[in-house]
């Protein structure tokens, strides 16, 4: 199981380029290393609607993988909270395998822990079943 932890820069237009190498070296990592289940998680600084999370979005298809915590909690959900601007947004994600997000027991923003603008995100995955998991066309 390889897990690859990202902190992406800033969402605006200045940062489009150096978001789009980010994915490049993420890619690079795809390609040149072996494993059978892949997650790749943290803060994507990626707002659903945006041409950055659009981005990303687009990368994941290309490389099957899934936006697991987007597809397993609700659309209201939030994982930044801005006090500055008194709002809200999604932009930590967990970007994983089909078959990881078969073995996920649980997905949740735990709202009671922040102690920064970020909240934390909870992942429970049933890594019993992993051993015996072979991710096809990521195991050459």
């Amino acid at each position: 199981m390889l897990i690859v932890n990202v902190y992406m820069l800033f969402q605006c237009t200045d940062n489009e380029p150096e978001f789009t190498e980010c994915l490049g070296k993420l890619q690079y990592i795809l390609e040149t290393q072996s494993y059978s289940c892949l997650s790749v998680v943290g803060d994507f600084n990626s707002k659903p609607g945006t041409q950055f999370y659009s981005d990303l979005f687009d990368w994941c298809v290309s490389n099957s993988l899934v936006i697991a915590d987007r597809l397993t909690l609700s659309s209201d959900t939030y994982t930044f909270v801005s006090e500055a601007h008194s709002t809200t947004s999604w932009l930590d994600y967990i970007v994983c395998t089909g078959p990881l997000l078969k073995m996920t027991k649980d997905i949740k923003v735990l709202l009671d822990y922040s102690i920064d603008d970020h909240l934390p995100v909870f992942w429970e995955v049933d890594v019993e079943v992993i051993t015996n998991v072979q991710t096809p066309g990521y195991n050459d």
